[in-house]
């Protein structure tokens, strides 16, 4: 076992250019909450590499009907799991000719190898630490260079987003004079740097399956400051029906999953998500 451990490290970044054809690969290891049940519940697997960079893991020899396939990114030593066929988790596969991990982001693994007889083996031993060390190891090292990516993926995506709400934001103005609404949105939201943009001309009311009146709504959006940053976010401000025309004095908030706020500036848009709070320049 400790020798498949450190050969399966050297070999990571090794060429599979002998690796062409379809290899049949048995189950040697892994949880039983590995989210892809045909995987896990097949044995062997079928791996077959097309090219150097991509992969597919199927159940059956010659058949893809059951089958995910997998990209390797350049630079890395793991393949990512592109499409499958089951399970929407993502998985990442590392391998050798004599190996193959599939290591879910939670830790849930599974591992196989081509020599069926090693592999009945290991699934028989008590002792699974050795296997349990070089997944972690394996899991750390790829958890270490996709977060990397997706920090520096999200970096991208929040600088091109604040360009565009903070242009949208400076040309923005109320559609509807309703100091009362605004005094109690700015009530509501407790900071006192806070600025409100009603976004319709007038309410929305929502009805009960009878025709009955339940709540009049608007969105709105607020500009605030906050620990030396500025933010905006919008929300449906409105209030409850008491009967007969009239609406509570107590303002709430509401849901309005149906609603689009699209901003638009700085040459590009942005949904804006209701209740999530969007970064923009101060000035």
């Amino acid at each position: 076992m400790r020798a498949l451990h450190f050969a399966f490290f050297l070999s990571l970044l090794s060429p599979l250019s002998v690796f062409a054809q379809t290899n049949a690969f048995f189950l040697a290891d892994g949880l039983n909450n590995f989210s892809d049940q045909q995987l896990r519940s097949s044995n062997p697997v079928y791996v077959s590499l097309v090219g150097k960079d991509s992969m597919v893991v199927s159940t059956s020899s010659g058949d893809n009907k059951y089958a995910s396939t997998y990209k390797r990114n350049p630079g890395e030593f793991f393949f990512r799991r592109a499409t499958a066929w089951g399970s929407p988790i993502m998985n990442y596969a590392c391998m050798n000719e004599h190996a193959l991990y599939l290591i879910e982001q939670d830790g849930s693994y599974l591992l196989f190898t081509n020599n069926k007889a090693q592999a009945d083996q290991l699934l028989e031993a008590t002792d699974k630490s050795n296997i349990l060390a070089q997944k972690d190891s394996l899991r750390n090292a790829i958890a270490g260079i996709v977060d990397k990516k997706n920090a520096a993926r999200r970096s991208v995506i929040d600088a091109g987003n604040k360009k565009i709400v903070t242009a949208y934001i400076r040309s923005l103005r109320s559609k509807k004079d309703d100091p009362v609404l605004v005094r109690d949105i700015k009530k509501w939201s407790g900071n006192a740097t806070t600025t409100v943009f009603i976004v319709d001309a007038g309410y929305f009311i929502t009805r009960n399956i009878s025709g009955q009146v339940l709540n009049k709504n608007i969105p709105a959006i607020i500009r605030y400051a906050l620990n030396g940053k500025c933010f905006v976010q919008w929300r449906a401000f409105g209030y409850e029906a008491l009967g007969g025309g009239r609406f509570s004095a107590d303002m709430g908030t509401y849901n309005k999953a149906s609603y689009v706020i699209k901003a638009t500036g700085a040459g590009g848009w942005l949904n804006m998500e209701q209740g999530v709070a969007y970064e923009i320049d101060c000035d």
